[in-house]
């Protein structure tokens, strides 16, 4: 038994070593250009902005104050089976108020249209957010770290809202439509680049995964106990019943799971 304790660890040692060698590798980082984006204005409350090359946020002010949001989106789908590591939304503002305020960011929730989106319409957002301080004086990069906001699937979208004190106050950045793309927004994200789709697939189907391993169990049960018998152990038996008896249940778990 201590010999085979041995040899597995040596095994799993070198198999260890072997795939830190050969498949270990640094953070990646990938851009991703928005897929959908657009402002909303509380003060043309059915008016759509989502072929603009601008985006708006903060308050705009006719008789009393009116509100102005960020929406946006991006495919985020090849990162669905990645170790996402860190997560930036980065804007390039073209023309900053000058003044602080605090911008809160929150996840969208809801599909959206950007040539339909509209104040009325707007989609539902994320109970939980950030509140970031926009201090910008001058053209520049606005860039936001939002890892915590970070959801896996197909798409995810932010709206950016002015949660400061009312003001008017009327901050401009770029869209995706903007003249040149060195200056559309972007999305970074950072990841391990290994995929797990096949680990995360087994894990969804884990009733599967305990059926094969059932089959093997008993498959090999009587196996281990003419093995042990023949070396003059008399818990081959024990264990060979043992191994059967674990087998058959993770099979009826799998039966009973489909």
């Amino acid at each position: 038994m201590r010999k085979t304790m041995a040899f597995v660890f040596i095994v799993f040692f070198f198999a260890f070593n072997i795939f830190c060698v050969f498949f270990v590798k640094g953070l990646e980082t990938a851009s991703l250009s928005p897929v959908k984006d657009a402002y909303v204005d509380e003060d043309m409350p059915d008016s759509n902005y989502g072929e603009g090359s601008l985006l708006k946020v903060g308050y705009v002010e006719d008789e009393e104050l009116k509100e102005l949001q960020i929406f946006i989106s991006f495919n985020i789908s090849a990162f669905r089976y990645k170790a996402v590591q860190s997560v930036k939304l980065k804007l390039f503002c073209t023309q900053p108020y000058g003044i602080t305020r605090t911008f809160q960011i929150r996840r969208i929730t809801q599909d959206w249209n950007e040539t339909d989106i509209t104040w009325n319409n707007r989609p539902s957002v994320s109970s939980d957010y950030i509140n970031v301080v926009f201090n910008l004086t001058s053209n520049d990069w606005w860039v936001v770290d939002v890892t915590s906001l970070y959801v896996a699937g197909e798409t995810i979208g932010f709206r950016i809202a002015d949660v400061s004190t009312p003001q008017y106050c009327e901050n401009t950045f770029t869209s995706r439509e903007y003249s040149d793309p060195a200056y559309r927004p972007v999305l970074e994200v950072t990841y391990e680049p290994y995929d797990v789709s096949g680990v995360v697939w087994w894990l969804e189907h884990i009733d599967l995964a305990l059926g094969i391993v059932g089959f093997i169990m008993i498959m090999f049960a009587p196996t281990v106990a003419i093995h042990m018998l023949r070396n003059s152990d008399a818990r081959g038996i024990i264990y060979g019943l043992l191994m059967f008896v674990i087998g058959l249940s993770f099979v009826m778990v799998w039966l009973w799971g489909g």
